[in-house]
């Protein structure tokens, strides 16, 4: 079995650099492994869902469903 993979990142992040995560996320996608990669603009290493976290927990929430193991995260709207 291969479990799919959701990948986070950004294109700030010294430690785990963007080429770094694309380039693990290109092999594991060549073994035939679903992969969703997520790559925010500015983001400081591990700190995307403190700055996007509608965002950040409707991508993990979308999937979990996915893989069948989770349920749908709907981010608040905002009152216009």
């Amino acid at each position: 079995m291969r479990t799919p993979i959701l990948m986070f990142g950004s294109k700030k992040d010294p430690i785990s650099t963007e080429e770094s995560i694309r380039k693990i996320c290109d092999h594991w996608k060549e073994n035939g492994i679903k992969v969703d990669v997520i790559i925010w603009d500015d983001t400081e290493h591990v700190s995307h869902m403190a700055k996007y976290p509608d965002d950040y927990l409707e991508q993990v929430s979308r999937y979990l469903e996915d893989i069948g193991v989770g349920i749908r995260y709907n981010a608040p709207k905002a009152n216009l």
